[in-house]
Parts: structure tokens; sequence; C-alpha cells
């Protein structure tokens, strides 16, 4: 003889009644009822049927908001770790990267000593093993890491002249963001390929360095380009494994003469446009004939090594005069 009302589950943690009150006694719900004749106590204010679909439908409910905060829990932890992803993948891809070369850096050492001018060009015309300017040892910043030829021929100011071969990279290209942004998300796209996400699935050596070309916009309403680059190894260069993934891409570059200013430290946009646009001056004051419409930004580290950092920028040189 009374007519149940909707029970809803309250804020803090008591069952309510529709009309919002509070629940103060124990943790059955207050059931309001309008009685026909008399009122009656309130475990007798509805059928045992009734009182069993109510009890029903109250675990219900309870289930569901514990469900949710499972849910909301899951994904607030999801949200916390998603920053350091990246940094997790840099340093497995970095220390594998580390132990291989630790076994092969005194045979890498014997194979890059060469004897003359000529064997030098050799080598930066073929792109795999790295010579400095002195031609007979790999660059300290190479950390023993596999990395482009090049054979430094020139230093003027606060600037070096390199000429590098023909090489093969794998690329992607990001539009649209910031250059740390576009940075996270062309990374990722680069190590899953080296991690095995081409045609022949096989996981292939981190190299350095990670090349940035830079294009900017051309107008108020154009976009940045910036297009992120993994130096092929020379096992791969002739034949390096084809990209499942569109958006990443096998780039065979020329060969080319750059000029490369060098800083140390933990790099951002706002110090490649600093460092770059510091080079591009001095390079109109020595009156350097260069390609004004894309540079280059190559970073060589690990976001965990703390101490002797190297980045560098490179401009392309259309045409060198040596002073």
């Amino acid at each position: 003889g009374t007519e149940i009302r909707e029970i809803r589950y309250g804020r803090h943690g008591r069952y309510c009644a529709r009309d919002g009150a509070r629940e103060r006694g124990g943790k059955r719900p207050r059931l309001t009822k309008e009685p026909r004749a008399r009122a009656l106590p309130p475990w007798r204010a509805c059928s045992r049927g009734e009182r069993r679909i109510t009890r029903a439908r109250t675990r219900s409910a309870i289930a569901r908001c514990t469900a949710m905060r499972i849910v909301m829990k899951k994904n607030s932890k999801a949200v916390s770790v998603a920053p350091f992803i990246l940094l997790v993948a840099m340093v497995v891809w970095m220390g594998s990267a580390e132990c291989v070369s630790s076994s092969t850096a005194p045979q890498n050492e014997v194979a890059s000593v060469l004897s003359s001018d000529a064997a030098v060009d050799a080598e930066a015309n073929d792109g795999g093993v790295v010579v400095s300017d002195d031609g007979q040892s790999t660059p300290w910043f190479y950390h023993g890491l596999e990395g482009p030829g090049f054979k430094e021929v020139a230093t003027e100011g606060n600037y070096s002249v390199r000429v590098y071969g023909a090489t093969s990279w794998v690329a992607t290209t990001i539009s649209g963001k910031g250059m740390e942004k576009a940075g996270n998300e062309g990374f990722m796209r680069l190590f899953r390929y080296i991690s095995g996400e081409n045609e022949r699935k096989q996981k292939i050596e981190m190299t350095v360095p990670v090349l940035v070309t830079v294009t900017p916009a051309q107008g108020p309403f154009c976009e940045d380009n910036f297009t992120y680059h993994f130096f092929m190894p020379e096992e791969f260069q002739d034949d390096p494994p084809k990209p499942t993934n569109p958006d990443v891409f096998l780039d065979n570059q020329a060969g080319m003469t750059v000029a490369v200013a060098s800083y140390s430290g933990f790099s951002n946009e706002k110090k490649v446009a600093e460092h770059g646009s510091k080079l591009f001056a001095e390079l109109e004051e020595d009156k350097q004939a260069f390609n004004d419409d894309t540079y280059f930004w190559a970073g060589y580290d690990s976001p965990f090594r703390l101490i002797n950092r190297h980045n560098e920028v490179w401009v392309k040189l259309t045409k060198f005069d040596e002073a």
C-alpha cells in the first residue's frame, strides 16, 4: 500500500531519497512512503519482493559507481605516465646501442685510421666510418655509435665547414606543431621503425645524430615543417627495409657541404632558433652563399646524459669560398 520512490547514490557515500535528504541511519536506504490508510514502520513499508528489487537496484548502482571510479583511476594513471613514454624509449634505445658499441669500439677505432687525404675523401663519400678533421679519430660526441662520414675542411670564426657524402636515412615529417611536440611524435615513429615496424620486421641499431630538417613557414597562415631523420647503419645503406607506416619514408640524401655551429647543454626550440640566427648572420657577414629556406638541427645525446652534451645547427652551403 505504499509508493516506492527512486533511490540514488549520494556523493558522500550515503543513500539518499529523491528529495535529497541525507541518510543518517545505517546502510539500509530509507524509503519515502505515502500510506493510504495509516503509516507503517519503515521495515513494513513495502512487500518482501519489492524490498528485494530495491536492494538489487541499489547493489547495481554501487557496482556502476565503483566501476566508474576504477576506470577514472586507470585513465588518470595513463595520463600521468604519458610524458615519460618517450624518455623510457630513448633510454632503452641508447642503452642497447651503447652496449653494442662498447664491444665494437676497438674495431671501429682501428678501421677509422686513415693515412692520406684521398682516403679521407673516400670515407666521407662512402658515408660509413666517421672521420673528424684530423682524419684519424672518431668524433667524441658520437660516443662510439655509428654515424655519417664527413670531412671537416675549414674553421671560420664560430663555425666549421664539413663535407658529407651521399647517405641513406629513414625520416618522417610533422607539420603544424612546435618543435618539441613534433619531436616526441617524430621520434616515436622512427623508434618503432627501428624496433621492427618494417617489412622485414628487422630490428636496427640506433645511430647518431637525430637530424631535424627545419622548414620555416613562408607566410603568417602557413605551418612550420619538421622532418626527423635516423641515420641508417652501414649494413643497410644500400638496401634498407621499407617502413610499414605510411608516415615514415626512406630518404636518400645527396652529398652536401654544411656550415656547423655547435653548442652544449640541453637544447630546445628557443636555443635552436638562437644559434641558427647567429650562424646565418655570420655566414652573411663572411659573404658565403647558403640555402636560407631550410636549416638543420643535430642532436647526439640521450636525455639522461647530464654532462658533455653536444648539439649542432647546420646550414647548407651552395658554394664555399675559403678565405
